[in-house]
């Protein structure tokens, strides 16, 4: 019962981190270096800042093609991971933002960019594994566990199982269901 409410109590930090301590910036599928120059701005301005704060990337999708309003395409991926690398950001892990921000570890180094992805969608599987595991970048997901091996577009608890295997992804929950958009009012 304990791992279980840690486990929840470790999601809330880092959802509270997510929401009030950091830039979250949210490419969109037409989304080009300007949105990683945008990033790099940050960065320089934050680095005079007594706390470090983060940009953190939040993705939701990938593809060949921008399906709709959530994907980035492949190819504008690559290129953004291209130039965060080649201007001199490195990738941490959320979990080491996290730890710093709670006092249990040491700042993230200088010029830190976090990635996550948001809601378990297979793409994570097919599309930005290959990229990130080539790149050796970490990664958070935020998943929906109703909908993992359940919902049409998610991943599968085993390529889920896969991910974490690589030491790259690490899995929290998004929330255990969300209600879809259209039925919202």
């Amino acid at each position: 019962m304990h791992r279980y409410r840690a486990a929840f109590a470790s999601s809330a930090v880092i959802a509270t981190i997510f929401a009030t301590a950091c830039l979250v910036i949210c490419p969109g599928p037409e989304a080009t270096d300007a949105e990683a120059q945008q990033v790099s701005a940050f960065a320089t301005e934050q680095s005079d800042s007594k706390s470090p704060q983060i940009p953190i990337l939040v993705y939701h999708r990938f593809g060949p093609v921008a399906a709709d309003s959530m994907t980035v395409t492949d190819a504008v991926f690559e290129s953004q991971l291209r130039y965060i690398r080649e201007n001199g950001y490195r990738f941490a892990p959320l979990r080491s933002v996290v730890e710093y921000v709670m006092r249990n570890g040491p700042p993230p180094p200088p010029h830190s960019v976090v990635i996550t992805a948001d809601d378990g969608h297979r793409s994570v599987y097919t599309d930005m594994l290959p990229l990130v595991k080539r790149d050796r970048i970490p990664v958070t997901l935020f998943i929906y566990p109703s909908a993992i091996s359940n919902a049409s577009y998610a991943m599968t608890w085993e390529q889920l199982a896969q991910l974490k295997a690589t030491g790259l992804f690490t899995i929290e929950s998004h929330t255990y269901w969300q209600v879809p958009f259209a039925y919202r009012r």
